[in-house]
């Protein structure tokens, strides 16, 4: 076993599709548990960050563990599953955002980062075989009508539910 640090940025640049085995949970972050500290302490970051870019410390996200799988292009996601697809969730809607207001090199920074090889190709993020749909539709297109149409049961109050 090896541990590694690195950055949200270099995880997401990764050569390899990070997959969820089929042995992990489905998506449960809840907005007051999970998301809620999750956007605070992002925010808190880029203040930090704002304020002074070279006395910003590096945020740690906690461990996440990844083992080769059985294709040479894949890693297992062990542990961090939640997490990664918090972000992988995170990057479309900034693209989303970005695409809103024609920020096209911000457009380009989450394409190269949601998808392995292409826009639409391979994703670097594939969720347990439960939630593979909603995450794919939601990194293919993100537009919360579409998502609704698809699924209006998990969309119906405007928040994606994995």
């Amino acid at each position: 076993m090896r541990a590694d640090i690195r950055s949200v940025d270099q995880l997401f640049q990764t050569p390899a599709t990070l997959r969820a085995p089929l042995f992990q949970r489905r998506y449960v972050w809840e907005e007051e548990a999970h998301l809620n500290p999750f956007w605070a302490d992002i925010r808190r970051r880029a203040r930090l960050q704002l304020a002074d870019a070279s006395d910003a410390a590096p945020h740690f996200l906690g461990a996440i563990l990844l083992q080769w799988g059985p294709e040479a292009d894949e890693l297992r996601i062990i542990d961090g599953q939640q997490r990664l697809v918090t972000l992988t969730l995170t990057l479309a809607a900034i693209r989303r955002a970005a695409e809103a207001k024609g920020l096209d090199d911000v457009v380009a920074s989450m394409e190269r980062r949601l998808w392995r090889d292409r826009p639409g190709g391979r994703r670097r993020v594939e969720a347990t075989e439960a939630d593979a749909a909603h995450l794919a539709a939601i990194v293919r297109d993100g537009a919360p009508a579409a998502l609704r149409a698809i699924w209006p049961d998990r969309f119906a109050d405007d928040r994606a539910r994995l």
